[in-house]
């Protein structure tokens, strides 16, 4: 009655993505427009708009699937910000040949030009804008065509901190490091919090014996051992095989049936029902399982060796790093092999030199080097840390950056890649 009262729609609505409809466009869903007349011409129409108002009424009004929808990990929110947006030179031509011939005369009409800007950017920046318009966060971009370290000449005015790079180093995004410091100690804003603690030794022995406990209280005990390399060799096949199983177990069930909250509750003081932590694949399910003489056994990931303890956080990073991997082999060429394959092989790592002993559930930092085979005409060759206590969560518009460039720079295509 109170939201009827302030004209306000009767429950909340959600795009298939995840992301709350805000509330003006909402309100559109529960008041279709009225046809003007009455003959039955007009009737006809008003039936038929009523029937399409329900229907997506009905479709946006179910119920939000919160941390299982992908697309729904990645961060989207209000924040004033300015970014500068370091872009690979090597691309430069490519990209604005691609942008003029994509961008229309009504983007770059309603592009707000920034003086700035160099003319030939123009189209590119009218395609960000309008990728931006779809965002909550939609910070100010300045263009700079470089690699490595931003140049700072007077940094007692003004310092820049990376924010985030492209898996591939396509592109970097910089802000200023007082926005940073902010983001993670004042705003307090969940796209970038502080790390969470690790366990003291005790603390992690005392876990990995509960762990050991939980195991044969389930009657799922065996001797746990640490893989000290995984290996998945990803290729077109192998991500559209994965599409037509389902996890048998799932990651739970590999785990023995133990949640990983359960496991560093005492470490990060969880409430009872509070959730954290995530079993992460060390090489995703989505890649199709791991390397086997060149068999496809997609369950091959859902073992405890293939999985390993983490945050939310550091898991929706993985994930943005995964779908270039799969959008690589999807859109990568390389004739004379028949397609792209591309090569993940991830490692466990301690955090520094502390002396934490080693189990096959828990490490702070997760290796991952990716190498294309053959002579693909994207070349990705790269290693990544991955730190698995990390709460620096990835923005929704990273990831749509990431597929506009790599559009634009590698010619590659608009694809869905979001599952785990």
């Amino acid at each position: 009655m109170e939201r009827f009262k302030k004209n306000q729609p009767l429950y909340d609505l959600w795009y298939p993505d995840g992301k709350l409809v805000p509330v003006d466009r909402a309100r559109v869903a529960f008041n279709p427009l009225e046809p003007k007349g009455s003959n039955s011409g007009d009737k006809i129409f008003q039936a038929k708009n009523l029937f399409l108002s329900h229907c997506q009424i009905a479709r946006l009004a179910r119920v939000n699937e919160g941390l299982y929808d992908v697309l729904s990990r990645f961060w989207d929110g209000p924040w004033e910000t300015s970014f500068i947006l370091q872009i690979d030179p090597k691309y430069k031509d490519q990209i604005r040949k691609s942008a003029k011939a994509i961008a229309t005369d009504e983007d770059i009409k309603n592009l707000d030009v920034n003086p700035k800007w160099e003319k030939e950017d123009i189209p590119m920046m009218a395609l960000i804008e309008n990728i931006k318009t779809e965002r909550q966060f939609q910070p100010k971009l300045s263009i700079l065509w470089s690699t490595g370290d931003i140049d700072q000449p007077n940094p007692s005015v003004i310092s820049l901190d990376k924010w985030a790079s492209h898996p591939n180093s396509l592109y970097s995004l910089w802000v200023d490091s007082k926005d940073h410091l902010d983001i993670m100690h004042k705003t307090k804003l969940p796209v970038w919090l502080p790390f969470r603690d690790g366990p003291s030794s005790d603390d992690l022995k005392a876990s990995d014996k509960n762990f050991q406990d939980l195991l044969k209280s389930k009657g799922t005990y065996k001797d746990v051992k640490t893989a000290a390399t995984t290996m998945t060799q990803v290729t077109k096949t192998s991500i559209n095989v994965v599409k037509s199983y389902k996890r048998t177990p799932d990651q739970i069930g590999a785990m023995g049936g133990i949640s990983p909250n359960d496991l560093v509750r005492k470490w990060w003081k969880l409430g009872q029902k509070e959730k954290a932590a995530e079993w992460l694949h060390r090489s995703a399910w989505s890649y199709g399982g791991l390397y086997d003489g060149g068999k496809l056994n997609p369950q091959s990931s859902q073992v405890m060796s293939n999985l390993v303890i983490g945050t939310h956080e550091a898991n929706t990073l993985m994930i943005r790093h995964e779908i270039f991997v799969k959008r690589l082999a999807e859109y990568g060429k390389d004739p004379a092999n028949k397609g792209v394959t591309v090569q993940v092989t991830t490692s466990l790592h301690k955090m520094f030199e502390e002396t934490l002993p080693e189990y096959a559930w828990f490490c702070p930092r997760l290796h991952y080097k990716v190498e294309t085979l053959g002579t693909p005409d994207v070349a990705a060759n790269f290693t990544y840390d991955f730190y698995l206590l990390d709460r620096r969560l990835p923005t929704r518009l990273e990831l749509d950056l990431d597929e506009l460039l790599e559009r634009l720079a590698y010619g590659w295509g608009n694809s869905d890649f979001m599952t785990l």
